[in-house]
């Protein structure tokens, strides 16, 4: 649950979220929770999963969203990395962008040309935040209503 999923070069990209799992020595009847990193592609033409590189933190809750060939991630429930904002492509992998200036999980994103906007989210409310893949530069604009 509580992944992050993109379609990136005709495949369906699956990082992070967490997995349940039952039997904790301390709660047996209860499901536990472990967070993961893990990456995984499913081609759909040839119905097969393909597990690829970690992320390189742990991930619940952010937001993917594609800007031309580049996978964004934006912000992480996971402390110290709410701020965060990672791009994964095909060709290059894993880059920790430089932090945001505000904290999100949980967010819309959409892209539309190369600017991405952040709308809501937790601990981001009705603010609106827009990056400009090409500056590579966050600005706030007008809040939602």
């Amino acid at each position: 649950a509580s992944h992050s999923v993109f379609n990136l070069g005709d495949k369906l990209h699956v990082v992070g979220g967490y997995v349940t799992y039952v039997g904790d020595a301390l709660l047996p009847d209860m499901p536990a929770r472990a967070v993961v990193k893990d990456h995984w592609t499913f081609d759909p033409e040839t119905e097969t999963w393909t597990q690829l590189p970690d992320a390189p933190c742990l991930l619940r809750l952010s937001s993917a969203v594609v800007a031309g060939n580049t996978a964004h991630f934006i912000g992480n429930e996971i402390e110290p990395n709410e701020r965060m904002h990672l791009t994964y492509t095909e060709e290059g992998g894993w880059e920790r962008e430089a932090d945001m200036e505000f904290k999100v999980n949980s967010a819309g994103t959409v892209c539309v040309g190369t600017d991405i906007h952040v709308m809501g989210g937790v601990s981001h409310n009705s603010r609106v935040h827009v990056y400009d893949t090409l500056t590579k530069k966050w600005r706030q604009t007008r809040d939602m209503p």
